[in-house]
């Protein structure tokens, strides 16, 4: 709001007032999470990625000033993954200078799949002057954002040779299986074994018999 003297006495004082509503922006910070499948991947990725255990996988974590005042430094802590920002690859912007408005770090993290998770990253920097120090009293602003991966089940079959759950595929070599012999069959070669140990014995006897004496002329 303003006040004027107007160039006649026979006016009163002048107001006018500013009511665009636009307020001063201040410092703040915008982290922007995602995860992209394979390693290298390009960032960002994407808010939520689905793989199998074991699958390569990318997290990007791009800080950006939204404010109207430097910040350094900028770092990033996310907890679920036990990781901060000394773990990650830096791959756009500059990191040993003061982030400027508008302008951006990027940063990538890979790792495997190893179960579903939502993880949330912390992305905080510290307000800094124009000589690049932190202002009185110290300020800090931070955002988080958070990303999710989702394992999908696997197929237990493929663990048998392909034959199905519970397949016992025997090895190449193994003796034939003898059969059991049951019911007649059974009666039948009991017989007959019988009649070869009797045939056998008969035949020891008459090989022991004495042979009769013939009269020579």
């Amino acid at each position: 709001m303003a006040t004027g003297i107007p160039a006649s006495p026979e006016l009163g004082p002048v107001t006018a007032v500013n009511d665009a509503g636009v307020a001063p922006v201040g410092p703040a910070v915008a982290l922007d999470k995602t995860v992209a499948a394979g390693h290298g991947a390009a960032c960002p990725g994407v808010d939520e990625l689905t793989g199998a255990i074991g699958d390569p996988i990318s997290y990007c974590f791009v800080v950006t000033n939204v404010g109207d005042v430097a910040l350094f430094p900028v770092v990033i802590d996310d907890p679920d993954l036990g990781i901060d920002t000394a773990a990650m690859t830096l791959i756009a912007g500059d990191a040993t200078s003061p982030l400027a408005p508008g302008e951006s770090l990027v940063y990538r993290y890979e790792t495997t799949l190893t179960t579903d998770l939502v993880n949330v990253a912390t992305a905080t920097g510290v307000v800094v002057g124009d000589d690049g120090t932190p202002v009185e009293p110290p300020t800090t602003v931070s955002d988080e954002d958070d990303a999710t991966v989702d394992v999908t089940s696997g197929d237990d079959s493929s663990q048998n040779g392909g034959s199905g759950p519970g397949t016992d595929v025997s090895d190449e070599g193994d003796e034939p299986e003898v059969l059991p012999v049951t019911g007649a069959e059974a009666g039948r070669q009991a017989r007959y074994g019988l009649l070869l140990v009797f045939a056998g014995a008969l035949l020891v006897v008459v090989s022991r018999m004495p042979r009769p004496h013939r009269p020579t002329n």
